[in-house]
C-alpha cells in the first residue's frame, strides 16, 4: 500500500498532469462562446483544435530533452503559473489569430507535463505499484476535462467567459504554491535520454506492430473528434445549453476515468491478460457512437445524448491505456521507449490533422453527419485490424 507520504506525492504529481490539461481540455466547453462572438466556422474551430496539436507535435522532442537534462522538478513546479497565465491570455483573445496563439502555447506546454509527471511517478513509486500509480497520474487529462466541462459553462452563464477564465487563473495560484511546496522536498531524480526518432522508426518493421500503430491512431482519430465537436454538435444541432452539453462531456469522462482501470481488469481477468479482444470491443462501440451522432437530429430523444456519451467514455475515451499496453506486447522489452516515442507521434500528428479536416467537411457540406460518418469510418478501419491479431499469438514481446 502506498504510504501517506507517497500519496501526497501521487496526488501533486496527478494535479500537476491535470492542470496543464485545463486550458486544452476547456477548448471543447468554450467553443460554443467563440462561435457566438467571434463569428467562427465549424473548419475554424477544427483549426483551432490542430493548433494546440501542432504545439505539442512542435515541442514533444524538445520537452523530452528538456526534462531529462534539467529534471521533472522545474516544469511541474512552474505548470499551474503557466496554466494560469495561459487562461488570463486567452480570456484577453480578441480574435481568431488570438486565439490560435494562446492555444498552440498551451498545447506545446502539455509534452512537458506529460512526460515530467510520468517520470516522477515512476521514479517515486518503483516496483509493484508502479502500474498503479501511473495509472492514477493518467487520470489527469479525464478529470480536467470534468472540471472545466461542468465549470466553465456555468461561470460562463454567471460572469462571462473570460470573467470565469480570469477567476479560473486566480483559483490556480494557491495551488501552484501548494504543488511547489510538496515537489520541493522531492529528490528530483534521473532517468535515461529519450530515443531518436530515426531509432524509434527502425521498429515498425516488427510483425504486428505497425498494426497496433494504425490502431492507435484511430483510436486518437475518434477521441478527438469526440472532444472537440461533441459540445459543439449538441449545441448547434440539438438545441441543448452548453450547460448541459458540458455535463454530457463531463459524464462521459468520468466513465473515462472508471473505464482505463477496468477495461484492464476486465483484459486480465476475462481475455488471459491479452488487449486486443478487449480493444476490438471498444473499437465497434466506438463506431456505433459516431453513427448514432450522425443521426441524432433536432430536440432528440432526452436519453439519447447521454447514452452516446456514456458509450463514448466506456469506449474510446477509455481507449488509451489499453491501445499502450496492446502495443507493448508485440515490441520487445529493450525497445518499449521507443515504441511509446512513435505512439506520441501518432497521437499529436493526428491532433493536428484530424480536427480542422473535420471542420472542413462541416462547413462546406452544411452538415454535421458527413462528418460523424467519416469518424465512424475511421474508427471502423481498427476493426479488421484487430481481428487479424486476434490469431497471432501474444507477439514478440512481453
Amino acid at each position: 500500500m502506498l504510504g501517506r507520504a507517497r500519496l501526497t506525492l501521487i496526488t501533486a504529481l496527478l494535479l500537476s498532469g491535470a492542470i496543464p490539461e485545463l486550458l486544452t481540455m476547456g477548448f471543447s466547453p468554450l467553443t460554443p462562446y467563440f462561435v457566438l462572438e467571434f463569428s467562427l466556422t465549424e473548419s475554424q474551430i477544427g483549426l483551432l483544435g490542430a493548433s494546440m496539436g501542432a504545439g505539442s507535435l512542435a515541442l514533444s522532442v524538445p520537452a523530452g530533452r528538456f526534462v531529462d537534462e534539467q529534471g521533472w522538478k522545474k516544469v511541474l513546479m512552474a505548470g499551474a503559473f503557466i496554466s494560469a497565465f495561459s487562461f488570463v491570455a486567452l480570456s484577453l483573445a480578441g480574435g481568431f489569430v488570438g486565439l490560435i496563439a494562446v492555444l498552440f502555447l498551451a498545447g506545446a506546454f502539455r509534452p512537458f507535463s506529460d512526460i515530467a509527471s510520468t517520470k516522477a511517478t515512476m521514479l517515486a513509486v518503483p516496483g509493484p505499484e508502479q502500474t498503479t500509480a501511473v495509472g492514477v497520474v493518467h487520470v489527469g487529462p479525464s478529470l480536467s476535462s470534468v472540471l472545466t466541462s461542468m465549470l466553465l459553462p456555468l461561470m460562463a452563464a454567471v460572469v462571462g467567459w473570460r470573467a470565469g477564465l480570469q477567476l479560473g487563473a486566480v483559483t490556480l495560484i494557491p495551488v501552484g504554491y501548494w504543488l511547489c511546496w510538496v515537489l520541493s522536498r522531492q529528490h528530483p531524480g534521473t532517468t535515461a535520454s529519450e530515443p531518436q526518432l530515426g531509432q524509434s522508426l527502425a521498429i515498425v518493421t516488427i510483425p504486428g506492430f505497425w498494426r497496433c500503430l494504425a490502431i492507435w491512431g484511430s483510436f486518437m482519430s475518434a477521441n478527438f473528434a469526440f472532444l472537440t465537436f461533441f459540445i459543439l454538435h449538441l449545441t448547434g444541432v440539438s438545441g441543448m445549453s452548453p450547460q448541459a452539453a458540458g455535463a454530457l462531456l463531463a459524464a462521459a469522462q468520468v466513465v473515462a476515468m472508471v473505464g482505463r482501470p477496468l477495461w484492464g481488469l476486465v483484459s486480465d481477468r476475462c481475455f488471459g491478460g491479452r488487449r486486443v479482444q478487449a480493444a476490438l470491443i471498444m473499437a465497434i462501440t466506438g463506431t456505433c457512437v459516431f453513427v448514432a451522432l450522425a443521426f441524432t437530429v433536432e430536440n432528440p430523444v432526452p436519453g439519447i445524448p447521454a447514452a452516446i456519451a456514456v458509450a463514448a467514455g466506456a469506449s474510446i475515451m477509455s481507449s488509451r491505456p489499453v491501445g499502450t499496453t496492446l502495443a507493448m506486447e508485440y515490441v520487445p522489452a529493450e525497445s518499449g521507449g521507443q515504441a511509446l516515442a512513435l505512439l506520441s507521434l501518432m497521437t499529436w500528428t493526428v491532433a493536428m490533422i484530424l480536427p480542422p479536416f473535420l471542420g472542413w467537411i462541416i462547413t462546406f457540406t452544411g452538415t454535421w453527419a458527413v462528418a460523424w460518418i467519416v469518424s465512424a469510418a475511421i474508427t471502423a478501419t481498427s476493426i479488421p485490424l484487430l481481428i487479424m491479431l486476434i490469431p497471432a499469438g501474444s507477439g514478440s514481446g512481453s
